[in-house]
């Protein structure tokens, strides 16, 4: 039962990072009032979807609601932001971000084809759950990695720029 709601909360675990990433570059500029307005607004949604989704999602519902209303905090402050002329994104970032998202795919593809069903879980031993969680973590993240360079991402710049220790 706890495995559909962890689910619904995944989905909306990149608008809770961009809400984290987003919400410095009011507070930067002593602005605390917008996000808070802009959190309000996304609380009112929040409840506004647990009543729709509720009924037909049962528990499921309220975990979605709540990953969707963290996209709408991050829309709202990020169209802000754009607006105000605070963020501008360099170019060449929505050619990285089609990347990422082939790259995700191919892992969700991966991890879709290759772990077993919850049947074959659930027969498992502990250990033989845990060496098989590690075999699919390990090949999902070799794969991401491999097609983001297939594709072109640099990594160097990871080491660039670095500050002196």
């Amino acid at each position: 039962m706890a495995t559909r709601s962890l689910m619904a909360y995944a989905i909306g675990l990149q608008g809770f990072i961009l809400v984290k990433v987003l919400s410095p570059g009011f507070f930067a500029r002593q602005d605390v009032r917008t996000p808070v307005r802009i959190g309000i607004v996304a609380m009112v949604a929040n409840l506004v979807l647990n009543l729709l989704l509720v009924w037909p999602l049962a528990h499921v519902g309220l975990a979605l609601a709540t990953s969707l209303s963290a996209f709408i905090n991050a829309a709202l402050l990020y169209r802000i932001l754009r607006r105000e002329g605070v963020y501008m994104p360099e170019a060449g970032w929505s050619k990285l971000l089609l990347k990422i998202l082939l790259a995700n795919s191919v892992m969700a593809l991966l991890l879709w084809w290759g772990a077993s069903d919850m049947a074959s879980w659930y027969a498992w031993s502990g250990g033989e759950r845990a060496r098989q969680l590690l075999l699919w973590v390990g090949a999902g993240g070799a794969v991401y990695l491999l097609t983001l360079l297939l594709v072109g991402v640099k990594f160097r710049i990871l080491w660039q720029n670095r500050p002196a220790e």
